[in-house]
């Protein structure tokens, strides 16, 4: 053998032993030096691009062999079961170290023998959500062919791009900023076309569809191969009980959850899906982002195939304006009502809020580096040798302006972690909370209070907070606040949403206590629209390595401002939304009478 051959399989060799280690850990299966019927191929899994008939296309050819080839999601490595050694042995002789695999543009794969086999990946269950109907082959494909040219996707006009997904919408225009329609603006000029008012009454015709249901909304989407969707529910109080779903161009895998069960479920292409009950009302639904699906193959391990271009026909009936009367009160909109008295407002506060953000701080703060521009531009503002007190510092970030060295800064905030990071960088910082201010009024020119006030729970609590930042100004002074805003779609929208999908907010929810009392909370989807002003949102790493769940109220459009509208000796110098945030900029024009003159 030439030093070239020798390095060459050594290199092989070592790649493959890599893929076995990987393998050994995730199912305790190890390389075999004798012949088996079990082949591991290196390099040749679902996230290099694997695909079931790609692998079974390269494997030698005969009428009496049979193949079954393991994928497992987030592996690089896939598993042939041969019939017997003979047939496993001419896997290896024909891709040990070649470039057949079409997907791997020419990188070669390299193939072993395992002492033993591997499970199947898990698709959950082939059951399916309660009220969930699937009726295959619902339409032909003649049938297909002609409501795929009902949509206007090359007009500009006519569509909308979303994330990795064009929409065109018929009878009402679907606002993604309030998961809905406007019932007072229907789409006149587009009402839902003939062949699919034709198919609906069919379907009522048939029984499998209230007439009560008829859709008036229809919201076409074209997915490109391998986009996907987040987790959400059609709300409740917007859209009636019965939701269709017309699946045309290619199949897909739909996960369902509800609670701590997840199904995921096969959408045939040319399918009609009735979502009516309890799969309609609490049940999200979803479609992880990727290449491929994996689907149940009759017999042997489920098969990955390639994602295609997939558009989706979803038929609402738009509500009238009376509450749902649903079965799901906990999980309906209509019906989540949020009132805490002060007490109870205090404990979800402490839970939700001051000890998450004990378990985070480390974490937190190495996410939070860079200053907001408009912040800077505040401080900036402001004349020299200013007192400036930034009520919840955090990190200290907002401290650290450049430039301006005339500026003195004290900070404080309700995490003793977060102080800790400040005093390590020798910042002045004291621990306590926004609605107790320990500072003597009004003896500093600025105050910024940047992404606290939506932690509080109750409307007084946020009112209060804003009048103990006010009480700390001297005549003059300027307060910037700043909160996140539930609109993050206003002008252009934010970076929040850019990787996300700005269309969809999640109908999970969470029942958690506070105090005496159990609120019911929506869970945010990260990277997504809001769904409720009043929500959860997730802390996915910290020390402990479990989630977090954080407390937000986000505020509507005029919402801050209407905080300080009657507040006395004030004056307004902006409001303005910036990155997925409301703030506003007040300036103290008068002492208020429970103040300390100096």
């Amino acid at each position: 053998m030439s030093d070239h051959a020798k390095r060459s399989s050594k290199k092989r060799h070592k790649k493959l032993i890599k893929a076995g280690k990987s393998l050994e850990n995730d199912f305790g299966v190890k390389l075999s030096a004798a012949p088996t019927k079990f082949v591991l191929l290196s390099n040749a899994g679902l996230v290099n691009g694997g695909l079931t008939s790609s692998i079974l296309r390269a494997l030698p050819e005969s009428d009496n062999l049979h193949y079954d080839v393991v994928l497992h999601p987030d592996k690089t490595y896939a598993v042939v079961r041969c019939p017997n050694i003979e047939a496993a042995s001419a896997v290896i002789e024909n891709l040990d170290g070649s470039s057949s695999l079409d997907y791997l543009d020419g990188q070669p794969v390299h193939a072993g023998y395992l002492e033993g086999d591997i499970p199947d990946p898990d698709l959950q269950s082939s059951s399916l959500p309660s009220g969930l109907e699937i009726i295959e082959n619902g339409l032909s494909p003649e049938d297909e062919a002609a409501w795929l040219k009902l949509c206007s996707f090359d007009d500009d006009s006519a569509s909308c791009l979303l994330k990795n997904r064009l929409v065109e919408h018929f009878g009402y225009r679907f606002d993604y900023a309030i998961n809905g329609v406007n019932r007072d603006d229907p789409l006149l000029e587009k009402p839902i076309p003939e062949p699919c008012t034709k198919f609906l009454k069919g379907l009522v015709h048939r029984g499998l569809m209230p007439e009560s249901c008829f859709p008036n909304q229809l919201t076409v989407n074209r997915y490109e191969a391998g986009a996907g969707i987040p987790a959400h529910c059609d709300t409740h109080s917007m859209f009636s009980s019965c939701i269709v779903v017309v699946s045309l161009g290619a199949d897909v895998v739909v996960n369902y959850r509800k609670d701590d069960t997840e199904l995921s479920v096969l959408i045939p292409r040319r399918s009609v899906t009735l979502m009516q009950d309890e799969s309609r009302y609490a049940w999200t639904h979803s479609i992880i982002p990727r290449k491929y699906d994996l689907i149940p193959s009759g017999s042997g391990a489920p098969l990955a195939v390639a994602r295609g271009v997939r558009t989706s026909f979803t038929f609402r009936r738009v509500r009238s304006q009376e509450a749902c009367d649903c079965s799901f009160p906990s999980l309906c909109d209509s019906r989540l009502k949020f009132s805490l008295d002060e007490s109870d407002a205090a404990q979800l506060e402490k839970l939700h809020v001051h000890e998450v953000y004990e378990n985070i701080a480390s974490h937190f703060s190495d996410t939070r580096h860079s200053q907001w521009p408009k912040v800077v531009e505040f401080l900036n503002s402001l004349p020299d040798c200013s007192l400036v007190v930034d009520v919840g510092c955090g990190n200290g970030k907002n401290m650290l302006i450049k430039n301006r060295e005339d500026l003195s800064f004290i900070g404080c905030d309700r995490s003793s972690g977060l102080l800790e990071i400040c005093r390590r960088k020798n910042l002045q910082a004291l621990q306590c909370d926004c609605l107790a201010l320990p500072f003597r009024h009004a003896v500093f020119d600025a105050v910024i209070c940047i992404a606290v006030i939506h932690h509080l729970s109750t409307s007084l609590r946020r009112r209060q907070a804003i009048e103990q930042l006010l009480s700390l100004l001297k005549k003059d002074g300027k307060l910037l606040i700043s909160v996140w805003a539930f609109d993050q779609n206003l002008r252009g929208g934010s970076k929040y949403l850019k990787g996300g999908d700005p269309s969809t907010a999640t109908a999970r929810h969470a029942c958690i206590r506070a105090g005496k009392a159990e609120v019911t909370l929506p869970v945010h989807t990260n990277r997504c629209a809001f769904s409720n002003s009043d929500v959860l949102v997730p802390w996915k790493k910290s020390e402990n390595n479990d989630t977090q769940q954080r407390y937000y109220h986000v505020f509507d459009k005029g919402e801050l401002r209407s905080l300080v509208q009657d507040i006395e000796g004030i004056e307004l110098l902006d409001e303005y939304h910036d990155e997925g945030n409301w703030c506003i900029i007040l300036k103290k024009t008068q002492q208020v009478l429970n103040e300390v003159e100096t």
